[in-house]
């Protein structure tokens, strides 16, 4: 995703009036750490306008989160395209029931309320001390068949 920080810096100096974002940071993502500016055509932010900025693209990034972990997990196009292909020349379902099974479980893992136990990522024994049994085993990308 890139750090956050660095494009609530560029989206304050547009905002200011900048073509683009022109500044050099040495050492991690702090205001502090910006040691010189190249905007002659618009104003430096301020700390405040940048904090501002960044809350902003963190708070949309932390509703997001969920989508970006629903997309690393979902079947593939390729899994899809053979359910598709399967139920209409087939006439056999038992390929899409599997595929939209693989979806619900990964939505239920990672709900839109972001409530979700994405711990699974970081610990398997999640944060409440159930061990999980392969919550969504592992399918190499693309067509298995």
């Amino acid at each position: 995703m890139g750090s956050l920080f660095l494009k609530a810096v560029n989206n304050c100096l547009v905002a200011n009036g900048a073509e683009y974002g022109e500044f050099m940071l040495q050492g991690n993502d702090a205001y502090e750490n910006i040691t010189e500016w190249f905007c002659e055509d618009s104003e430096i932010p301020t700390e405040s306008q940048v904090t501002t900025e960044h809350d902003k693209l963190v708070a949309e990034a932390t509703a997001t989160e969920y989508q970006r972990h629903r997309a690393r997990l979902y079947p593939s196009w390729g899994e899809l395209a053979d359910a598709i292909y399967h139920k209409e020349v087939n006439n056999d379902s038992s390929k899409m029931t599997e595929y939209i099974e693989k979806c619900d479980a990964v939505k239920v893992l990672f709900p839109k309320e972001n409530t979700g136990d994405g711990s699974i990522f970081v610990n398997p024994n999640g944060t409440d001390g159930r061990v999980r049994t392969n919550p969504l085993p592992f399918v190499p990308p693309g067509n298995n068949d």
